[in-house]
């Protein structure tokens, strides 16, 4: 073999080892970046803390939010945001190109992405192999009035934006099926302070008993 296929040998040899390195680099980088998962429920319970018989406003169902952080790296979240959405624009997602303008469209059209902590804190520091849980009370399905063919391909879900501008979606839930939930919780805390109301309310055979506890008063004085 000629000097010069050797050298073409160990030049190509080479490059190939350079190669593998770098390829091992960018694979042990990704590994180690941060990697989130966002995990949301819409919760109508009749146990929920922060539902109050006193206070039919709190007669709903809460975002119960998990933030899981499957990397050896921290990352903070810099806001937390409800955006809406509809079942074609979650479809043709990934074929969609000015996602930005769209989404801003979304949202003049059905209303404004807000959120409320009832439990946890928007600026949050998780840990490497950490997580945050936060308990989230929003306001879609009492403000969104849509159509009745819009409210069928409503969806809405959580969004997070890290400090580095990375952001990350649950997965989209139905519009209707959060206000059945909300409907069911109401109307059932509705019969509830109805019965409470009609049991303190007093009878008429609790009159009589309290006139002749006072006629027997006076008598006896």
């Amino acid at each position: 073999m000629s000097p010069a296929a050797v050298a073409i040998i160990v030049s190509g040899a080479s490059a190939a080892f350079t190669l593998a390195n770098m390829l091992i680099s960018a694979a042990t980088f990704r590994r180690g970046g941060p990697r989130v998962k966002l995990h949301v429920r819409f919760r109508a319970s009749l146990k929920s803390p922060f539902l109050s018989v006193e206070d039919p406003t709190t007669w709903r169902g809460y975002l119960h939010v998990h933030v899981r952080n499957r990397s050896s790296v921290s990352v903070e979240v810099e806001n937390v945001r409800i955006v809406p959405s509809t079942v074609l624009m979650v479809a043709f997602w990934p074929f969609i190109v000015n996602k930005e303008a769209l989404n801003s469209y979304a949202n003049l059209i059905f209303f404004p992405s807000t959120a409320r902590f009832l439990q946890g804190e928007e600026k949050t520091k998780v840990e490497a192999w950490g997580g945050a849980r936060w308990v989230l009370d929003e306001d879609v399905t009492t403000r969104a009035r849509p159509e009745k063919w819009v409210a069928r391909l409503l969806l809405f879900r959580v969004r997070i934006t890290l400090t580095n501008g990375r952001e990350i979606h649950s997965r989209p839930m139905l519009y209707l099926k959060a206000r059945r939930l909300n409907t069911a919780v109401y109307q059932h805390l509705e019969r509830v302070t109805a019965k409470q109301k009609r049991e303190e309310a007093p009878t008429l055979d609790d009159a009589l008993l309290e006139l002749e506890r006072e006629q027997k008063t006076q008598g006896s004085s």
